[in-house]
């Protein structure tokens, strides 16, 4: 048989016609749908949105974490040194305040005087004296030399010319913490004390109770409350008030209280502190819930538009 055979032969049939598909004008063969511009752009702010409503919780449980790993390296490192060591730290930081109870109030140290106070309490050569414990706002911040801004941004600074905070009679510690600031909590919640309340410093081997006595507002240039006053052994933490605002000082003073550990207290302070959770996760968890809304959305959005260029 040739392969040029008539299509009038018998047998022979007709090739079928090609069934004709309608596509959408201006949309090519085979492309898929894309996402509508208006879609895009509800997931940019979406996730503007997103970003700015979770960098407050997340910096803070960052900054959080990087407290909690400073206090438990520099409780560690002081269970490894003996304590004859720790007892001469101990009582050089007693016979600083002892004389600086004797001399009056200067609330500018010579560059001399700062290089012996730099020298106090710094055992490891990292600036960091111990940490300041207040139970019941829930803080555990590390006590770092001096009040620079660099200090103020990652814990509580002791104010120079106050007494070191190892306590002694004739003796009052400052310190001072930021308050409101959006990547840390630190001393935010300073005004909730009221007088009764208890804090504590933590500093070589020793723990310092201290008992809310009293709680004011003054403006920044008032300090005449912050020196030493004899007989009395005072703590007093400072930060900046209103929230926000920041025009004036709340100065919230303790005295000094018998220290009674808590006796079903079995973790060392390192262990303790490294196991504790990281609070407010309410606003993290609702945002992954809206990224998964966000997605499921963004699917049914897509199968839409398929469905539809399929009619």
């Amino acid at each position: 048989m040739s392969d040029f055979e008539s299509p009038d032969q018998p047998g022979r049939q007709p090739p079928a016609p090609q069934k004709q598909v309608w596509r959408r004008p201006g949309r090519a063969a085979g492309k898929r749908p894309g996402v509508r511009p208006s879609t895009l752009v509800l997931v940019a702010v979406f996730l503007v949105g997103l970003c700015l409503l979770l960098y407050p919780t997340v910096s803070d449980m960052v900054n959080e974490r990087n407290h909690s790993r400073a206090i438990a390296s520099h409780q560690q490192a002081l269970e490894q040194m003996d304590d004859g060591t720790l007892d001469e730290l101990l009582a050089q930081a007693l016979e600083y305040n002892t004389q600086l109870a004797q001399e009056p109030t200067e609330w500018f140290l010579s560059d001399y005087e700062m290089a012996i106070y730099n020298n106090m309490l710094d055992p490891f050569g990292n600036g960091m004296m111990g940490y300041l414990e207040i139970p019941g706002i829930s803080v555990r911040l590390p006590i770092y030399h001096g009040v620079d801004a660099a200090v103020l941004q990652v814990g509580v600074g002791h104010v120079e010319s106050s007494s070191l905070p190892v306590g002694g009679e004739s003796s009052h510690c400052v310190l001072s913490g930021h308050r409101g600031l959006p990547s840390a909590r630190l001393l935010s919640d300073l005004d909730q004390m009221e007088v009764g309340d208890v804090f504590y410093l933590h500093v070589l081997d020793q723990t310092l109770a201290y008992t809310v006595d009293e709680i004011r507002v003054v403006e920044p240039q008032e300090v005449e409350s912050l020196g030493v006053q004899q007989g009395q052994d005072l703590c007093t933490l400072v930060t900046c008030t209103p929230y926000g605002v920041n025009t004036h000082r709340l100065l919230v003073r303790g005295v000094r209280t018998e220290y009674t550990p808590a006796p079903e207290q079995t973790e060392t302070a390192a262990q303790e502190i490294v196991a504790a959770e990281p609070r407010n996760m309410a606003p993290v968890a609702l945002a992954l819930g809206l990224v998964v809304l966000l997605v499921v959305l963004l699917i049914r959005d897509r199968k839409k538009n398929e469905r539809s260029d399929r009619r």
